[in-house]
């Protein structure tokens, strides 16, 4: 694993089957695996967990929770709420502004002049634009190399799947693979290349707000984003996305000479097109 931090799995749904996938999960990313005490049935309340979670943070610094609405990883020594995936909520639930066509991503992708497309998305993190790019009818391929974020993916998928959701279900797939590796050896796919890495803006000194702050402390800060760039355009994708902050500029030698197609700006970040 590349996480710079120690994890722990803490079940807290004693049902058969959470047990058999805690089990699972902590053989496949090699993490020992504990249940806090007094959590039995309808014991699941956050606030009263974080007592007990707080003494398992002198050994380890976050855990992932197994819980009975689905995978959670929380920061075992904050008071803030747990991540977790939930493509069973509309769209407009996992917050910011309503997401349409006319979204700023949507028309980097192109989704507005070509409807429905399929799009390769370098950098899935929590998930969230992969979400929001299906709610379109987009099929969306995922793509995450870290073992943490990907079981929360599937974790969200297989309760997608369970659910009454199965147009959204049908959108989105997902590999737990490096983009690297995937983009070195895979034939160029007739989709859009979306890649997104969670930067940080070097002229700002402010600590990036909510799950980008929790994320940040959960993996190492190595923005390869150029590298996937560079790849994608050599790999003869013929439309790549890239979102960067506002103001920032392409440092590698291979990127200063692709001059990007166009831009598209809102206040703090842009998606540079390029298109072959």
């Amino acid at each position: 694993m590349s996480e710079t931090v120690s994890l722990v799995i803490l079940l807290l749904d004693h049902t058969g089957p959470a047990k058999k996938s805690a089990e699972g999960l902590a053989r496949n990313l090699g993490l020992d695996l504990l249940q806090p005490v007094n959590t039995g049935p309808g014991a699941f309340d956050l606030n009263l967990l974080h007592r007990q979670l707080k003494l398992h943070a002198k050994k380890y610094d976050m855990g992932l929770l197994v819980t009975p609405v689905g995978l959670m990883l929380k920061d075992l020594s904050s008071p803030m709420r747990p991540l977790w995936i939930d493509f069973c909520e509309r769209p407009d639930d996992w917050g910011g502004e309503t997401f349409n066509r006319k979204s700023l991503l949507a028309r980097a992708l192109g989704i507005g002049q070509h409807g429905a497309l399929k799009i390769l998305d370098c950098t899935a993190g929590m998930a969230r634009d992969a979400c929001l790019l299906a709610s379109l009818g987009c099929h969306v391929t995922m793509l995450e190399r870290s073992p943490v974020l990907a079981s929360l993916i599937q974790d969200a998928l297989h309760r997608l799947r369970l659910s009454q959701t199965t147009d959204l279900a049908r959108c989105l797939h997902f590999h737990q693979v490096d983009a690297n590796v995937w983009l070195q050896n895979k034939k160029a796919e007739d989709a859009v290349v979306y890649i997104d890495t969670m930067f940080s803006d070097q002229r700002s000194s402010a600590l990036p707000k909510g799950n980008m702050q929790f994320l940040r402390k959960l993996l190492p800060d190595d923005d390869d984003c150029e590298n996937l760039a560079s790849l994608a355009i050599g790999a003869g994708y013929t439309r790549v996305v890239v979102k960067r902050p506002l103001h920032w500029q392409w440092q590698s030698q291979f990127m200063r000479k692709q001059v990007a197609n166009h831009s598209l700006r809102g206040k703090s970040l842009r998606y540079d097109i390029f298109v072959s």
